[in-house]
């Protein structure tokens, strides 16, 4: 190596072991062989050392957009969009009590002030960022869905009468089989 490169080095701070991080930006600045077995990005003949990290930063990049779990609260507020305009925000969840799953969202309509609910697995795209939830329902559908009343929480007939509304197969009613039970 020649002394200009070693004056163009990565600094790397001598505070305890070289992390893998360091390490694939090393071998890519300096070019060398693949020298390590024990670890797959520094090691085999298939990938050049500049190819590891780029290889590495995609793989961190596209870990970096799995979503994180999220608290209740945090999307109370949140707007709602219809597949044709934004119809209201977030009140409030409805959980199922034997599987704690989300079964709806309470959604504070803007233009009719009224509380309806519309189920998550009807969503078609989550913007942790800007606050919103994309759902592939009309803004009239929702806006016309049965009223929830009050602090009144939903049960089977008024689910039944939501999921009749958006002419939507019933989540009580799938077996495991895929089919229909009886409401």
């Amino acid at each position: 190596m020649a002394r200009d490169e070693i004056r163009r080095s990565l600094e790397i701070q001598p505070q305890g072991a070289l992390s893998h991080a360091d390490e694939l930006k090393l071998v890519a600045h300096v070019g060398g062989p693949a020298y390590r077995a024990d670890v797959p990005a520094l090691a085999g003949p298939k990938l050049s050392p500049r190819e590891s990290l780029a290889q590495r930063g995609a793989a961190e990049q596209a870990q970096s957009r799995i979503p994180s779990p999220r608290k209740l609260g945090d999307v109370s507020g949140f707007r709602v969009l219809a597949s044709d305009a934004e119809v209201g925000s977030v009140g409030d969840c409805i959980l199922g009590t034997e599987d704690w799953v989300i079964r709806s969202l309470i959604v504070q309509t803007t233009d009719t002030a009224r509380s309806v609910l519309v189920p998550p697995d009807w969503m078609e795209r989550a913007d942790w960022e800007r606050g919103q939830f994309a759902f592939d329902v009309t803004r009239s559908a929702i806006e016309t869905s049965p009223v929830l009343s009050g602090e009144a929480v939903p049960d089977r007939p008024y689910e039944a009468s939501l999921y009749d509304h958006f002419e939507r197969p019933k989540y009580w009613a799938r077996s495991q089989g895929g089919q229909q039970q009886s409401t």
